[in-house]
């Protein structure tokens, strides 16, 4: 669900960016442009990288924890 929000979200920014622009005063705000891509497509790795590691059964430390505190 994050990585979808994540994903939505990063098309929206480029595409309110690309209009609302014009694509000509793009050099006025371009670390903004990118620390916001840069943001959005870091949180999309991490979580990408963690539904794989949930998926191949990679990620037992929480599972681990999980089953500590339930005693």
């Amino acid at each position: 669900m994050l990585l979808a929000i994540c994903a939505t979200l990063f098309i929206a920014f480029n595409l309110y960016a690309a209009m609302h622009y014009d694509l000509r005063h793009f050099a006025a705000c371009p670390r903004a442009f990118y620390s916001v891509n840069g943001w959005l497509m870091g949180i999309a790795i991490t979580v990408t990288f963690l539904l794989w590691l949930a998926r191949s059964g990679g990620c037992q430390a929480g599972a681990d924890v999980a089953d500590a505190t339930s005693v």
